[in-house]
């Protein structure tokens, strides 16, 4: 009996450890985020705004919820800042690259229909830029990349870019990145 004591004790400060060190991520920044999806497809050029909320997590991880006046996004991923905190390096996992071509396509699809009804919209390319900081706090970003609208079996390459600016922090304190 006092040998099974020993081990459930262990398991439990085990157990207890993980619990602590999992609380020791904490939200560095929440922003607010103007966005803007732009875009030339044919001699079809549009530009979407949308808005958004960027989360930065102190385990340099961050999440980004947003809409169109169609379709809502998330994002996430992890971001890095050098020691000259000038800029920020975004990179997210092949299965969010994959989501983030889904929406994108899906908001570029639906905002040209009315022009080419039928149309289908499909992204082959897609690239974060660097985040720009200034004094540690995000500025802006970009996403670009390529694609192809097909209606019918007529197809014509398109690129695109995605532009955040980013406002106040929404916390009472935020960290620099």
């Amino acid at each position: 009996m006092k040998r099974n004591s020993w081990i459930v004790c262990s398991l439990a400060a085990l157990f207890l450890g993980q619990i602590a060190a999992f609380g020791q991520t904490t939200t560095t920044a929440v922003y607010a985020v103007d966005a803007t999806i732009s875009y030339k497809v044919a001699k079809t050029t549009g530009s979407l705004p949308g808005s958004a909320t960027a989360t930065f997590l102190s385990d340099g991880t961050f999440s980004l919820i947003g809409s169109s006046s169609t379709n809502s996004l998330q994002f996430s991923g992890t971001y890095s800042v050098p020691k000259n905190g000038k800029s920020a390096t975004i990179k997210s996992s092949a299965d969010e690259i994959a989501t983030m071509k889904s929406d994108i396509a899906s908001i570029i699809e639906g905002d040209i229909q009315s022009e080419f009804p039928g149309a289908t919209v499909t992204i082959n390319s897609l690239r974060w830029s660097k985040l720009s900081l200034s004094g540690g706090v995000p500025v802006s970003a970009s996403i670009t990349g390529s694609g192809k609208g097909c209606e019918g079996k007529h197809c014509k390459s398109f690129t695109f870019k995605v532009t955040a600016t980013f406002g106040a922090c929404q916390l009472s304190t935020c960290s620099s990145l």
